[in-house]
């Protein structure tokens, strides 16, 4: 009992730091001089606190800690790079500031630092360069000033590059400093009237990177930017709705393929053999999706998915048939859920779980269901009906594909039941993954 306690505790704690800390914590880094040094060990003891709040062995990448609860994270942050970002955001604010005085005397200091550092009256461009940490020419000197606001603004940038895309850049035509942020698909160019976006934009991009970098990782990687695409995949981290203590246990190692699988257990001598049916490797996926003794559980699973979303479409839409055969076609083609609109409108959906294996898996699992299911299609407009196929696809480890949002709204589901049903499944998921997992795992039954 007293290991369930400390847990409970570590998630209310987690819950109130989310909540109220992080705000004054972000105030002191926006206004305060804090060296790195000084946060170096409250890291440290943030990452430990943030594994244990997520369950999630020391061998766990860090950077799930540092993403957000809508990205799958425990939104505890790297104070070390969140300094940096405030000392940009703080730099760009006083250079853009609507008081004129206010931008002169920022404005004014920089230049002052810049001539101590070349050794001659710089111009606005070369303000600017200083600011990005250029090192080449005048530049490389040692100035031998005191740390200023600007010197740290500079090597806050020089630290950054590492992770962001962003530069300084002077307007001539305007007459002031703007921030390049060359973030990926689409370029911000931050201006004066947008100053208080900064440090948003910065900390997008800095999630955005952990994303990246975690998702670069064979082991733990493969979930990641699957799960972090909506955020009803992870509705549930900041208050646990619809979600059971030990399912919370077990989702955040299965995204990070840390369970105690005979293939996935690392340094270990013993038979990667699936201890069920002898499959060659016994692993996340094939467990929750493969293991054919869990056959009837995968059933229950898409039943559960199934009949939420044929429950959300109101009678005075259409008539839903479920399992409907289509005489004069394939006997196997069998969809799940053929809704027959008033207007005479036809939907062929089928529901999938997928397991998370990159972007492409659940591409590739909806364009294999349109593909199977497109004879019935083509056989009803040849009878003159519009008809439509499209798939409801769900990950294994209760990531919610963004696209069946579209295809929800073709359903007539309302906009604000299906933000509830989202949740709802994702839950439902999750919680069928984790009792096939553990039955597999003791041969205790869970269902």
């Amino acid at each position: 009992m007293k290991t369930h306690l400390d847990k409970y505790g570590l998630v209310f704690l987690y819950g109130c730091y989310s909540s109220s800390h992080n705000t004054t914590a972000e105030f002191l880094c926006r206004n305060s001089h804090i060296q790195k040094r000084d946060v170096a060990d409250l890291d440290k003891t943030l990452i430990s606190t943030g594994k244990r709040i997520l369950n999630l062995p020391t061998r766990a990448n860090v950077n799930l800690v540092h993403l957000s609860t809508n990205k799958g994270g425990a939104a505890l942050p790297l104070f070390r790079a969140l300094l940096d970002v405030h000392a940009i955001s703080h730099a760009f604010r006083l250079l853009a500031s609507d008081d004129q005085l206010t931008s002169d005397v920022a404005f004014a200091g920089l230049r002052g630092v810049v001539r101590k550092k070349i050794l001659r009256d710089p111009t606005p461009s070369e303000c600017a360069e200083f600011l990005n940490g250029n090192k080449a020419g005048d530049f490389a000197r040692e100035s031998g000033d005191l740390s200023t606001l600007w010197s740290r603004a500079r090597q806050a940038a020089d630290r950054l590059f590492k992770f962001i895309k962003f530069s300084w850049t002077f307007n001539e035509e305007l007459g002031c400093f703007n921030l390049n942020i060359y973030r990926s698909p689409n370029p911000v160019c931050v201006v004066p009237s947008t100053a208080g976006l900064v440090a948003r934009l910065l900390r997008d991009d800095l999630e955005s990177f952990y994303i990246m970098q975690l998702s670069s990782l064979v082991d733990q990687g493969k979930t990641v930017e699957v799960f972090s695409q909506h955020p009803a995949s992870n509705h549930f981290l900041q208050a646990g709705d619809f979600t059971r203590f030990c399912d919370w246990n077990f989702i955040h190692r299965a995204r990070l393929g840390c369970l105690q699988l005979n293939a996935t257990m690392r340094f270990s001598k013993r038979n990667p053999k699936c201890r069920k049916g002898g499959y060659v490797r016994e692993t996340i996926p094939h467990v929750l999706n493969h293991c054919k003794p869990h056959s009837d559980a995968w059933k229950r699973r898409h039943d559960a998915i199934q009949n939420r979303v044929a429950r959300a479409i109101s009678s005075s839409v259409g008539s839903v048939a479920i399992n409907k055969k289509f005489p004069g076609i394939a006997q196997t083609l069998i969809p799940d859920m053929v809704l027959t609109k008033k207007s005479g409108e036809v939907f062929v959906i089928d529901f999938t779980v997928a397991f998370e294996d990159r972007l492409s898996s659940f591409a590739k699992a909806r364009q294999g269901k349109i593909d199977k299911y497109l004879p019935i299609v083509e056989h009803l407009r040849r009878e003159g009906k519009v008809a439509h196929v499209d798939a409801i696809v769900v990950g294994s480890l209760g990531s919610w594909d963004p696209s069946n949002d579209a295809a929800l709204a073709q359903m007539g589901v309302s906009k604000k039941y299906a933000k509830l049903m989202r949740k709802l499944i994702c839950s439902d998921t999750i919680r069928w993954s984790r009792d096939i997992y553990i039955q597999h795992l003791t041969d205790k039954k869970q269902y």
